[in-house]
Protein backbone atom coordinates (compact mmCIF):
# COMPACT_ATOMS: atom_id res chain seq x y z
CA UNK A 1 0.00 0.00 0.00
CA UNK A 2 1.20 3.96 -1.13
CA UNK A 3 2.52 5.78 1.80
CA UNK A 4 0.41 8.91 2.06
CA UNK A 5 1.85 10.18 5.55
CA UNK A 6 5.64 10.49 6.89
CA UNK A 7 5.24 11.42 10.70
CA UNK A 8 7.69 12.99 12.70
CA UNK A 9 8.84 12.83 16.60
CA UNK A 10 9.64 16.37 17.61
CA UNK A 11 12.04 16.59 20.29
CA UNK A 12 15.62 14.46 19.59
CA UNK A 13 14.46 13.87 15.49
CA UNK A 14 13.66 17.49 13.93
CA UNK A 15 15.48 19.19 16.98
CA UNK A 16 17.71 18.36 20.05
CA UNK A 17 16.43 17.59 23.28
CA UNK A 18 18.19 20.09 25.64
CA UNK A 19 15.20 22.79 24.70
CA UNK A 20 12.62 20.81 26.64
CA UNK A 21 15.21 19.89 29.49
CA UNK A 22 16.05 23.54 29.72
CA UNK A 23 12.61 24.88 30.03
CA UNK A 24 11.61 22.56 32.76
CA UNK A 25 15.16 21.83 34.72
CA UNK A 26 16.53 26.02 34.24
CA UNK A 27 13.39 28.32 32.86
CA UNK A 28 10.75 27.33 35.26
CA UNK A 29 13.00 27.01 38.60
CA UNK A 30 14.67 30.46 37.17
CA UNK A 31 11.55 31.94 37.44
CA UNK A 32 10.08 30.76 40.32
CA UNK A 33 13.39 31.71 42.40
CA UNK A 34 13.05 35.27 41.23
CA UNK A 35 9.25 35.05 41.89
CA UNK A 36 10.41 33.77 46.03
CA UNK A 37 12.78 35.43 46.11
CA UNK A 38 14.95 32.12 47.13
CA UNK A 39 18.73 30.98 45.91
CA UNK A 40 18.30 29.48 42.49
CA UNK A 41 19.57 25.63 44.21
CA UNK A 42 16.80 25.89 46.56
CA UNK A 43 14.01 27.18 43.96
CA UNK A 44 15.13 23.82 41.78
CA UNK A 45 14.77 21.46 44.80
CA UNK A 46 11.06 22.96 45.77
CA UNK A 47 10.41 22.64 42.17
CA UNK A 48 11.86 18.96 40.81
CA UNK A 49 10.24 18.09 44.35
CA UNK A 50 6.93 19.49 43.41
CA UNK A 51 7.10 17.38 39.67
CA UNK A 52 7.88 14.41 41.67
CA UNK A 53 4.80 14.73 44.07
CA UNK A 54 2.44 15.21 40.63
CA UNK A 55 4.50 12.03 38.57
CA UNK A 56 4.69 11.70 35.48
CA UNK A 57 1.28 9.18 34.99
CA UNK A 58 -0.57 12.20 36.12
CA UNK A 59 -1.40 14.75 32.70
CA UNK A 60 -0.64 17.54 34.93
CA UNK A 61 3.01 16.71 34.81
CA UNK A 62 3.21 18.01 31.09
CA UNK A 63 0.92 20.92 31.04
CA UNK A 64 3.13 24.29 30.99
CA UNK A 65 0.11 26.27 32.20
CA UNK A 66 -0.86 24.04 35.14
CA UNK A 67 2.90 24.53 36.33
CA UNK A 68 2.65 28.41 35.72
CA UNK A 69 -0.23 28.86 37.43
CA UNK A 70 0.65 26.43 40.59
CA UNK A 71 3.85 28.37 41.36
CA UNK A 72 2.61 31.73 40.16
CA UNK A 73 5.10 32.52 37.81
CA UNK A 74 2.28 34.77 35.80
CA UNK A 75 2.69 35.00 31.70
CA UNK A 76 4.06 31.39 30.26
CA UNK A 77 4.62 33.11 26.76
CA UNK A 78 7.95 35.33 28.32
CA UNK A 79 8.97 31.61 29.94
CA UNK A 80 8.40 30.14 26.10
CA UNK A 81 10.57 32.81 24.44
CA UNK A 82 13.57 32.35 26.74
CA UNK A 83 13.18 28.73 26.41
CA UNK A 84 12.86 29.48 22.66
CA UNK A 85 16.72 30.64 22.47
CA UNK A 86 17.82 26.82 22.76
CA UNK A 87 16.13 25.15 20.33
CA UNK A 88 18.68 23.90 17.76
CA UNK A 89 17.20 23.03 14.32
CA UNK A 90 19.15 19.19 13.41
CA UNK A 91 21.24 20.25 10.03
CA UNK A 92 19.32 17.55 7.35
CA UNK A 93 15.47 18.79 8.37
CA UNK A 94 15.09 21.64 5.79
CA UNK A 95 16.24 19.41 2.83
CA UNK A 96 14.29 16.67 3.87
CA UNK A 97 11.33 18.99 4.10
CA UNK A 98 12.16 20.02 0.83
CA UNK A 99 11.78 16.17 -0.81
CA UNK A 100 8.58 15.46 0.74
CA UNK A 101 7.39 18.83 -0.67
CA UNK A 102 8.71 17.41 -4.00
CA UNK A 103 7.06 14.47 -3.36
CA UNK A 104 4.04 15.73 -2.48
CA UNK A 105 3.17 13.65 0.83
CA UNK A 106 1.43 14.72 3.68
CA UNK A 107 3.16 15.47 6.78
CA UNK A 108 2.70 15.14 10.44
CA UNK A 109 4.59 15.87 13.89
CA UNK A 110 3.43 13.45 16.34
CA UNK A 111 4.30 14.48 20.09
CA UNK A 112 4.14 14.34 23.58
CA UNK A 113 4.61 17.94 23.98
CA UNK A 114 1.99 19.96 24.39
CA UNK A 115 0.76 22.55 21.74
CA UNK A 116 2.20 25.46 23.58
CA UNK A 117 5.75 23.68 23.62
CA UNK A 118 5.27 22.13 20.05
CA UNK A 119 4.00 25.73 18.18
CA UNK A 120 7.06 27.41 19.59
CA UNK A 121 9.06 24.65 17.94
CA UNK A 122 7.32 24.60 14.67
CA UNK A 123 8.15 28.46 14.67
CA UNK A 124 11.37 27.89 15.53
CA UNK A 125 12.32 25.31 12.82
CA UNK A 126 10.32 27.39 10.22
CA UNK A 127 9.00 24.72 7.83
CA UNK A 128 8.84 25.02 4.21
CA UNK A 129 5.14 22.93 4.08
CA UNK A 130 2.06 22.64 6.03
CA UNK A 131 2.02 20.03 8.35
CA UNK A 132 -0.47 18.68 10.94
CA UNK A 133 0.50 19.00 14.49
CA UNK A 134 -0.59 15.76 16.99
CA UNK A 135 0.00 15.87 20.70
CA UNK A 136 -0.98 12.72 22.70
CA UNK A 137 -0.78 15.56 25.62
CA UNK A 138 -3.23 18.04 23.93
CA UNK A 139 -5.08 16.20 21.26
CA UNK A 140 -6.42 13.07 23.23
CA UNK A 141 -5.41 13.52 27.34
CA UNK A 142 -2.70 10.92 26.91
CA UNK A 143 0.92 11.14 29.01
CA UNK A 144 2.51 8.71 25.99
CA UNK A 145 2.66 7.94 22.37
CA UNK A 146 0.70 4.44 23.20
CA UNK A 147 -0.40 2.42 20.47
CA UNK A 148 -4.08 3.86 21.18
CA UNK A 149 -2.51 7.43 20.51
CA UNK A 150 -1.14 6.17 17.17
CA UNK A 151 -4.50 4.39 16.37
CA UNK A 152 -6.42 7.96 16.45
CA UNK A 153 -3.69 9.61 14.94
CA UNK A 154 -4.33 7.33 12.01
CA UNK A 155 -8.03 8.45 12.01
CA UNK A 156 -7.18 12.03 12.68
CA UNK A 157 -5.03 12.09 9.55
CA UNK A 158 -7.61 9.67 7.76
CA UNK A 159 -5.27 7.39 6.42
CA UNK A 160 -4.58 3.55 7.86
CA UNK A 161 -2.10 2.09 9.72
CA UNK A 162 0.03 0.90 6.95
CA UNK A 163 -0.25 4.01 4.86
CA UNK A 164 1.89 6.03 7.26
CA UNK A 165 5.69 6.23 7.39
CA UNK A 166 7.16 7.36 11.34
CA UNK A 167 10.21 8.29 12.56
CA UNK A 168 11.39 9.07 16.20
CA UNK A 169 14.21 8.69 18.31
CA UNK A 170 12.56 6.78 21.43
CA UNK A 171 12.53 2.49 20.91
CA UNK A 172 9.43 2.13 22.71
CA UNK A 173 7.09 4.95 22.01
CA UNK A 174 8.44 5.60 18.26
CA UNK A 175 9.06 2.83 17.36
CA UNK A 176 7.65 -0.40 18.70
CA UNK A 177 3.65 1.68 19.74
CA UNK A 178 3.11 2.49 16.36
CA UNK A 179 4.84 -0.57 14.34
CA UNK A 180 2.27 -2.51 16.77
CA UNK A 181 -0.82 -1.27 14.58
CA UNK A 182 1.56 -1.76 11.07
CA UNK A 183 2.92 1.44 11.25
CA UNK A 184 6.12 1.19 9.11
CA UNK A 185 7.92 2.77 11.90
CA UNK A 186 12.20 3.57 12.08
CA UNK A 187 14.42 4.48 14.78
CA UNK A 188 16.93 7.48 13.89
CA UNK A 189 19.81 7.35 15.88
CA UNK A 190 21.58 10.78 15.53
CA UNK A 191 24.27 9.00 17.61
CA UNK A 192 26.00 6.65 14.97
CA UNK A 193 24.29 3.71 16.30
CA UNK A 194 23.46 0.88 13.64
CA UNK A 195 20.70 -1.18 15.07
CA UNK A 196 18.48 -3.18 12.72
CA UNK A 197 15.67 -0.81 11.22
CA UNK A 198 17.39 2.06 12.81
CA UNK A 199 18.32 5.37 10.57
CA UNK A 200 21.34 8.20 11.32
CA UNK A 201 19.88 10.84 9.44
CA UNK A 202 16.55 12.42 7.81
CA UNK A 203 18.63 12.42 4.81
CA UNK A 204 18.66 8.63 4.94
CA UNK A 205 14.75 8.48 5.15
CA UNK A 206 14.33 10.60 2.22
CA UNK A 207 16.43 8.38 0.16
CA UNK A 208 14.34 5.80 1.04
CA UNK A 209 11.16 7.05 0.85
CA UNK A 210 12.01 8.80 -2.71
CA UNK A 211 12.86 5.02 -3.85
CA UNK A 212 9.99 3.69 -2.37
CA UNK A 213 11.96 1.00 -0.61
CA UNK A 214 10.02 -0.98 1.63
CA UNK A 215 6.84 1.15 1.65
CA UNK A 216 5.00 -0.79 -0.39
CA UNK A 217 2.33 -3.73 0.67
Amino acid sequence: MKVKVVSFDLSGTLIDEDFVDHFWLEVIPRAYAEKRKLPLHVAKEEVLRMYEEVGAEDLRWYLPRYWVVKLGLGRLEPLLEEASKRIKVYDDVHEAFKTLARLKLKVAILTNLTYELAEICLRVINLSLPVTLLSCVTNFALTRKTRRFYELSCKALGVKPTEVVHVGNDQVYDLQEPASIGIKALLIDRRGGRDEGSINNLLELMDIVERGLGWRG
